[in-house]
C-alpha cells in the first residue's frame, strides 16, 4: 500500500478479483509463455470467503476481465492455488485435465503432487533486560530513527539486516543431500503465525526467539485435484 502510494505508475493492486486461467503463447520453438491472465471482477467471488455467494455461468461471463503483462507473470498462489490455477490454465497431469475437457497445453504430472508439511517450532524466552540491538527502533511507528537510518548509507542500518543473529543448517539422517533443519536464532517474540503476530513479535524487547524448521518431510500423501472447471 505505501508503494502505491508512492509510486503509483510502479504498481496497481486490483481489489475483489480472483484469477481464473493464466494466458499463454506458444513460441515458435514450441515453449510456452505467459503472457496475462483472465480473472472475474466481484466482491467476494472465492469460494472460501464466509460471504461467498454462487455465481451463475451468465454473470461470470460478464464480471470476466483480463490483462497483458509487458514483461513476466508471477505465480504465489500459495501451496494449494498455485496448482490449482496452472491446471485450470491447462498445465498439469493429462487425465485431470481431460476429466473437465481443459484443452492440455504441457502433460505435466508432477503438478498438485507431493504436497508436505514444513514443521516449525519455536521456543521463546523473556529476559530481565532488553536487547540493545534493535536500540531505539519502533518498527514503523512515526518517527522512527531506525526507518530514517535504513534510508541512508549507513554500513550498519538495522533494518537492512533480516533480523536474525545465528543461523544453522543441520541434517539429522545419514546419507541426505540436504540439511533438513535450519535453525536459527532473533531478538522478538514468535509464538506463531496469528493476527498481528508481527507486531506483537517486537512490542517489548526483552524477548528472544530460536526457532526450528524441518524441510523434506516425505510425507509426500499430499495431492490438490480439481473437482471442477
Amino acid at each position: 500500500l505505501t508503494t502505491m502510494a508512492v509510486a503509483p505508475e510502479a504498481l496497481f493492486l486490483q481489489t475483489h478479483a480472483l484469477v481464473e486461467r493464466i494466458l499463454f503463447d506458444r513460441e515458435e520453438t514450441g515453449n510456452l509463455r505467459a503472457t496475462g491472465v483472465e480473472f472475474l471482477q466481484r466482491e467476494h467471488i472465492y469460494a472460501a470467503d464466509p460471504l461467498y455467494g454462487t455465481i451463475t455461468k451468465e454473470e461470470r461471463t460478464r464480471v470476466r476481465m483480463g490483462v497483458r503483462a509487458r514483461k513476466e507473470v508471477i505465480v504465489a498462489g500459495s501451496a494449494f492455488n498455485s496448482p490449482q490455477l496452472l491446471m485450470l490454465s491447462g498445465i498439469g497431469p493429462k487425465e485431470q485435465l481431460d476429466a473437465f475437457h481443459i484443452p492440455v497445453l504441457l502433460d505435466l504430472p508432477g503438478v498438485g503432487q507431493n504436497l508436505q508439511d514444513r514443521y516449525e517450532v519455536s521456543v521463546v524466552t523473556e529476559y530481565d533486560q532488553d536487547f540493545t540491538i534493535a536500540g531505539a527502533c519502533t518498527f514503523g511507528e512515526e518517527g522512527d530513527p531506525c526507518l530514517d537510518e535504513y534510508y541512508s548509507d549507513s554500513p550498519n542500518r538495522t533494518y537492512a539486516s533480516n533480523g536474525l543473529i545465528v543461523g544453522i543448517k543441520k541434517r539429522y539422517s545419514k546419507g541426505r543431500a540436504h540439511p533438513e533443519l535450519f535453525v536459527f536464532g532473533s531478538p522478538g517474540r514468535f509464538e506463531g503465525y496469528v493476527p498481528g503476530f508481527a507486531r506483537h513479535g517486537v512490542e517489548r524487547k526483552n524477548f528472544f526467539t530460536w526457532a526450528i524448521l524441518k524441510g523434506y518431510s516425505q510425507n509426500d500423501t499430499g495431492t490438490v485435484r480439481l473437482r471442477s472447471a
